[in-house]
């Protein structure tokens, strides 16, 4: 995708992954909340899914020609372009507090929802994380034609605001301002995934874009998945909310190290040397 459409790619693979969670976390929640057996029908969905996806697969035309060495091919390649590394740097931060934020939302906002405020519906745990999700979705759409920077700069800015007011809604107990807060940090996500993306493909030339967005989404993927694996594991010592508090101002920290990057490099002419 990246190769065929350079403008359209981005935009593709950035807006994927929030539809994706968004339509995962709500169906399964009303399935849970309505459906009979649904831990079955949801995988069976899934299943549907990927069969769908298979046949379809075989329809589309491949983009480069064939080469030798398939079995090389499978093996895995991650590589950041000199010309890359300065920005990959730039935007590690706010993407890091991006997907760990999701990463939280996913795996523990339905117990954190419970023990701060109460609520045991599944249904507004699915909403919760599709308020972060389709937020973001509805940002990248909204900035998808804007300069590249302007998404981190959106991405830095929200994020931070986002998680202080939902901290402050699961210290209040509120859930209607933990829901705010989900839609304010979502637009942060959307936005700073974009950005990253948008400002980091162009640098790389057409043999490396592989490498450098495999690189790109294996860190991103882990600040998916390693922070809310330590915040579960810390929760059964000192509760959900202490663990969340705890959370959210290390991503707070991450989004405001990735603004204050964003200023220093506009302030010392960085943006000027990026493009040219």
């Amino acid at each position: 995708m990246l190769d065929s459409d350079q403008a359209k790619g981005p935009l593709i693979n950035s807006i994927s992954p929030m539809l994706g969670m968004a339509v995962g976390a709500l169906g399964t929640a009303l399935l849970v909340q309505w459906a009979p057996r649904p831990l079955m029908l949801a995988y069976c969905f899934l299943l549907a899914a990927f069969v769908i996806q298979a046949i379809y697969l075989g329809r589309v035309a491949e983009t480069v020609s064939r080469q030798p060495g398939v079995w090389q091919s499978l093996k895995p390649s991650l590589h950041v372009p000199q010309q890359a590394r300065r920005m990959l740097w730039l935007v590690l931060p706010v993407d890091i507090a991006a997907w760990a934020l999701g990463g939280f939302f996913l795996s523990l906002s339905p117990s954190l929802l419970a023990a701060a405020t109460g609520s045991t519906s599944p249904l507004n745990g699915g909403l919760a994380v599709a308020a972060l999700t389709l937020s973001g979705a509805l940002a990248i759409v909204t900035l998808r034609q804007r300069e590249p920077v302007l998404g981190l700069w959106v991405g830095a800015s929200f994020l931070p605001l986002g998680v202080a007011v939902i901290l402050l809604a699961v210290n209040l107990g509120a859930l209607w301002l933990f829901f705010v807060g989900a839609v304010v940090a979502g637009i942060g996500f959307g936005s700073s995934f974009l950005g990253a993306l948008r400002m980091l493909m162009p640098l790389a030339h057409a043999h490396e874009r592989a490498g450098l967005m495999s690189a790109f989404l294996v860190l991103s993927y882990l600040a998916f998945c390693i922070p809310a694996l330590i915040a579960g594991y810390f929760a059964h010592s000192v509760g959900l909310v202490m663990t969340s508090n705890v959370y959210g101002a290390v991503v707070i920290t991450l989004a405001l190290i990735a603004l204050a990057g964003l200023i220093v490099r506009h302030t010392g002419g960085g943006e000027k040397h990026d493009r040219g």
